[in-house]
């Protein structure tokens, strides 16, 4: 155990007024020079109003400049630092999470303070670390109850709330959008596909992936780039289309020949491939190599990726029977795929129970939201959630669960303006059979 263990800057009553001091002794060295050159024009007899003033507003002019740039380029992140202890210290004050009371002896006025809480704040490596003390104090259950207001405040995730020694630690993670990754930088690796600087997808370990997201969110564009990252591992794949959008060019293209599918052609797809994964189980089970645990992958067979956009469009276009075909086909993949190398990837706006149940939905190991959604919606995709889910104004922005239950902020790869998936996928040759 450390004898010491440094945990951040303390929060004091003047880290209120921090902010605007430092603005101001960035501003005084030029404000310094004005009013020595008042001084030398005064001194040389030249006390025109209008020369003056306009010396002195120009002055003032370039200090709030000179202050605006170092403040946005190298002192950004240490004035952003700044206003989280102004937050934090006015949080203290206005809610008056102190103890005064009236000094005493001869002649005394006012009040002192006799209890102020050690709160510290550290950022650290992306993270922000705010601890509140467990002293048993009068204010110990409200620090307890901090993590919504904290994350909405400094504006990014939480993480969790961390138990330490005499604090409680809450981690947020900070400036998440840096660790956005670009499309050309995708890739698996030992099945294991990193989405974001942090946020991996574990394949083989927590299968199938929920995609949601209105209109213009970046739904499509993400399940593009799952393809992208998934065709170089040798991976064989079936894309069904029900609305005839976006995914039904890919038909065009040697790779996706006979594998893109829409209307009537969805149901075979999911019986087909139901199939197929039955004959690998079986397959897998009468080789010698056979062991209790071994995947797909020790047999030597590829993975197989199905799939589904816009699921709620296509359940609704059938009939009872054709439904009840459908939901079972789709039970099948997600309960059975994992160790035979079968795997889901559906996409829809919003994760309704009348489209998939809850405990299908739970099935999903990668469950991503992309663009505007609703708060019901966040609670349908992360039913076991309690943190407060906002949305941003950002395309390809969302939350993420990558299987650990802990739902974190995301930002889908970025895709540059002259990157061409068509032209991508176009340099592979036709799939192999399965």
């Amino acid at each position: 155990m450390k004898l010491f263990r440094w945990k951040g800057f303390r929060i004091r009553k003047r880290h209120k007024g921090a902010p605007a001091r430092f603005v101001f002794y960035l501003m005084l060295p030029v404000l310094a020079v004005t009013g020595f050159l008042e001084y030398m024009m005064i001194s040389q007899g030249q006390t025109s109003p209008i020369i003056l003033g306009s010396t002195m507003f120009s002055g003032f002019i370039l200090s709030g400049i000179v202050a605006y740039l170092l403040l946005y380029f190298p002192l950004y992140n240490y004035y952003k630092r700044l206003l989280h202890k102004r937050k934090l210290a006015k949080m203290i004050i206005s809610r008056r999470l102190f103890v005064e009371v009236a000094k005493t002896g001869k002649n005394a006025k006012g009040k002192k303070t006799v209890y102020f809480p050690k709160i510290f704040y550290q950022h650290k490596k992306g993270y922000i670390y705010v601890r509140f003390p467990l002293d048993l104090g009068p204010f110990q259950s409200k620090f307890n109850e901090l993590a919504g207001e904290l994350e909405e405040a400094f504006y990014c995730d939480m993480l969790e709330a961390q138990r330490e020694e005499d604090y409680i630690c809450y981690k947020l993670l900070y400036d998440i959008e840096k660790k956005r990754m670009n499309i050309k930088d995708l890739e698996v690796k030992d099945y294991i596909l990193e989405l974001m600087q942090g946020v991996a997808w574990e394949i083989n370990k927590t299968p199938h992936a929920l995609i949601a997201g209105g209109t213009g969110g970046g739904k499509t564009y993400f399940i593009l780039s799952l393809l992208k990252a998934l065709i170089p591992l040798g991976a064989l794949i079936d894309v069904c289309d029900p609305k005839k959008a976006d995914l039904l060019d890919l038909g065009d293209l040697p790779f996706f020949k006979d594998h893109v599918f829409f209307g009537g052609g969805i149901l075979s797809c999911l019986a087909t491939n139901v199939e197929e994964m039955n004959a690998r189980y079986e397959a897998m089970k009468a080789s010698p190599n056979y062991k209790t645990g071994k995947n797909y992958a020790a047999f030597g067979f590829k993975p197989k990726f199905i799939v589904v956009d816009e699921w709620p469009a296509y359940y609704s276009s059938l009939d009872t029977k054709e439904r009840k075909r459908a939901m079972q086909l789709l039970n099948q993949i997600i309960l059975m795929g994992r160790q035979s190398g079968y795997f889901l990837i559906l996409g829809m706006q919003r994760p309704d129970a009348k489209y998939i149940d809850g405990a299908l939905r739970d099935s999903f190991g990668l469950r991503v939201t992309l663009g505007k959604m609703s708060q019901q919606g966040y609670k349908m995709m992360f039913d076991s959630t309690i943190k407060s889910l906002f949305n941003k104004p950002i395309k390809g922005r969302g939350y993420a669960d990558v299987g650990t239950e802990q739902v974190q902020e995301f930002y889908s790869p970025f895709v540059d303006s002259d990157f061409d998936f068509m032209e991508e996928f176009a340099k592979y040759p036709e799939q192999e059979v399965a």
